[in-house]
């Protein structure tokens, strides 16, 4: 399941349970959330002839990059909890986080 999908039915749940406690619906926990500053996505399509073993390799190359250390950047954590690739926390000062998932694509099979 990719986040937009876990993130809908999360929402779905919060619902359900909103309402069989007759405490109100999900609407007014969106009303205070805000757009991200900056979102970006980058695809990049993969060449190889078994495109499944490539985009493992890639993946296992950034975990055991991340394992290593990220190139000794301290601002980059992994995740806890990792459904599909591999969710990295970045720290950007100010008390600002990001972050980053490196994951084969679910819907595009070369991505």
């Amino acid at each position: 399941m990719d986040d937009g999908a876990y993130g809908a039915l999360k929402i779905v749940i919060e619902a359900v349970r909103r309402r069989l406690e007759g405490s109100g619906d999900v609407s007014e926990l969106l009303t205070e959330l805000k757009e991200p500053v900056e979102a970006m996505e980058i695809r990049v399509q993969i060449k190889s002839q078994d495109v499944a073993a490539e985009g493992a390799r890639v993946t296992a190359a950034f975990k055991d990059w991340m394992d290593a250390g990220a190139g000794g950047n301290e601002a980059w954590r992994l995740e806890d909890e990792n459904y599909e690739g591999w969710r990295v926390k970045v720290a950007e000062g100010d008390g600002k986080e990001g972050w980053v998932l490196v994951r084969p694509s679910l819907h595009d099979p070369g991505e």
